[in-house]
């Protein structure tokens, strides 16, 4: 081995080697689309949440869904969670 090639535990990985792990996480952000892309499933009044129907309680707890998830899959594929 000379003296420029690194192996074993210390060995700095291949740009590309963990992006395929990564990728899966990708497929979160299609869970709020999904569930706001069909109107007539949640276009409806109950069950209501105070005063609110429904349909505008699943909008709004979409909203906020989408914020933790959005947040999730930045840090798990951008490496700043901690696990690289």
């Amino acid at each position: 081995m000379s003296s420029g090639e690194q192996s074993g535990p210390g060995r700095t990985p291949t740009p590309g080697s963990k992006r395929p792990i990564r990728r899966i996480w990708y497929l979160l952000l299609v869970l709020p689309f999904a569930a706001t892309l069909v109107p007539p499933f949640y276009a409806r009044e109950a069950p209501m949440a105070g005063p609110w129907p429904f349909f505008y309680w699943w909008q709004f707890a979409w909203i906020v869904i989408t914020a933790l998830i959005l947040a999730f899959v930045y840090h798990v594929t951008t490496g700043r969670g901690g696990r690289d």
